[in-house]
């Protein structure tokens, strides 16, 4: 396997549901009490090329980030949002390609795919905790696509989300790009514990190119975040080496 390879996504199947974005500076959102569940868990490295456009390198090994929140107030209400997650570089920087991600609030999800970019759908967001786990799950009509239980739960004092950059394929002025955001987030709680994962691979969009094998990290807990501008863009066809472009 060679050491500097890159991901073979197929873009143009992508596109098809890439979401249009208005600007590379919108208006920022500041979430308070965020509640957060996060699960990260080894990949089977060669299948999963085909989850990162060919821009970006996937990670080494390779590894998913699944992610539960339900925000308590925004600029639309409250909702909840599920994203499921890959880890790659844009150059050398570690980022997440978000390959898919699920909404409860109409408002919050028109706001999502044209303000940064999120590929979205529809689906019933939900979090249950108690004493000694959590469980987050999204719901498409009558069928439960993502489970994340989080059990054996135990506080992690003096730890903190680390929130990497996530990257979206949109298009903007009619072009393809990768949208690159920062996620500004000030930890409030944490705890870890053990992870137990159901994906619907189809519901997903990933077919067999996503095959969980050892679970990494498990942690649950409140945030505020801050949602800015766009960083940087990448030509989702091309090395981010060559396309990379920060946003001034």
């Amino acid at each position: 396997m060679p050491m500097h390879r890159y991901g073979n996504g197929d873009i143009k199947s992508w596109l098809a549901s890439a979401p249009v974005i208005a600007s590379l500076k919108p208006e920022p959102w500041t979430l308070k009490g965020v509640r957060t569940m996060e699960a990260r868990c080894e990949v089977d490295d060669d299948p999963a090329d085909a989850l990162v456009p060919p821009s970006l390198r996937p990670a080494m090994p390779a590894y998913v980030s699944i992610v539960i929140s339900r925000i308590p107030d925004s600029p639309v209400g409250a909702f909840g949002l599920a994203e499921v997650r890959v880890a790659a570089r844009v150059g050398p920087r570690p980022t997440y390609f978000i390959l898919k991600s699920f909404c409860d609030s109409d408002d919050a999800r028109k706001e999502l795919a044209s303000r940064w970019g999120y590929r979205v759908a529809a689906g019933a967001v939900a979090m249950r905790e108690d004493h000694y786990r959590a469980v987050g799950t999204v719901t498409v009509g009558r069928k439960v696509v993502l489970d994340f239980t989080l059990s054996h739960r135990e506080p992690l004092p003096g730890t903190r989300f680390n929130q990497l950059a996530t990257v979206n394929l949109c298009k903007l002025d009619g072009k393809p790009i990768l949208a690159g955001l920062a996620i500004e987030s000030n930890f409030g709680a944490n705890d870890k514990g053990k992870q137990r994962i159901t994906l619907d691979n189809d519901a997903i969009g990933v077919g067999r190119s996503l095959k969980l094998l050892n679970p990494t990290a498990a942690t649950v807990g409140v945030t505020d975040w801050t949602m800015g501008a766009i960083e940087f863009t990448v030509d989702p066809a091309q090395p981010a080496e060559q396309t990379m472009a920060f946003v001034t």
